[in-house]
């Protein structure tokens, strides 16, 4: 499965962002079909009126996911995300809101077509997020509960004989309904938001370590805000081949 940068997460309205996460991915079994990949996240934004990208903390994410290449062509994933995001008020000087955060618990599944030629691969995906919010107290947020669908194209070109650097553009279109408990009411399922990334992902030959480096365009449905990126996922740290065969072909640990 090999290169997987962290794509940046949406912050809503803002100037400019920036993205720094720190992985670890780690295979289960012997041929590279089985994953596990944790992430740790730090988002930070500027206001609507300057480009400081680092005026503001805006976000911290845990988040654990597990993946499996179930046939050459097809994955599907599933993981478990822990968000905190900070909030601020619309107008200058743009100080921290009451509350002051919120806390968001999210599930999601991808599943996956992968279709690789000579230096491209290309993966084209179906995610569904189910997320809810809640105040500092963990009482619901008035938009409590939402569900998001997602659905992403994403190219990757070895630009190497060695088939360590490679160039990663995606694009990623995002549907969503939500429900408000002050109205108890849904608002109606419909297009909000698109996200086109641009990577250059690295992976280093004699130390078990990927660097990518980005940029995201958020195209909201009234402004558009831009993302710089840039993460670090460590692969088999634990155990180079956690599963091995011997001469007679038997998995040994």
């Amino acid at each position: 499965m090999g290169f997987a940068q962290i794509n940046p997460p949406g912050l809503g309205e803002s100037e400019i962002a920036g993205w720094f996460a720190l992985g670890l991915r780690q295979n289960l079994d012997s041929l590279d079909k089985k994953q596990i990949l944790f992430y740790s996240g730090f988002a930070s934004m500027s206001t609507p009126e300057n480009q400081n990208i680092f005026h503001s903390p805006a976000m911290l994410i845990l988040n654990s996911e597990f993946y499996h290449q179930f046939h050459k062509n097809w994955q599907y994933s599933c993981a478990l995300s822990y968000r905190v995001q900070y909030e601020y008020e619309d107008d200058p000087p743009y100080e921290s809101s009451v509350p002051g955060y919120k806390s968001e618990f999210r599930l999601y599944a991808r599943f996956s077509n992968v279709v690789r030629f000579d230096r491209l691969k290309m993966v084209n995906t179906l995610r569904s997020d189910f997320r809810t919010f809640y105040n500092p107290d963990f009482n619901f947020w008035n938009e409590d509960f939402q569900f998001r669908l997602r659905l992403r194209t994403q190219l990757s070109i070895n630009l190497t004989d060695k088939k360590n650097l490679r160039f990663i553009f995606s694009a990623e279109p995002l549907f969503s309904i939500s429900h408000f408990w002050s109205t108890a009411s849904w608002n109606e399922f419909r297009y909000r938001e698109s996200r086109l990334c641009f990577f250059l992902s690295y992976k280093f030959r004699q130390m078990p370590v990927t660097l990518d480096i980005g940029y995201m365009n958020n195209i909201l449905q009234n402004d558009m805000v831009h993302y710089i990126s840039a993460d670090i996922i460590l692969a088999n740290i634990f155990r180079k081949n956690l599963f091995r065969k011997n001469e007679s072909g038997t998995i040994q640990m």
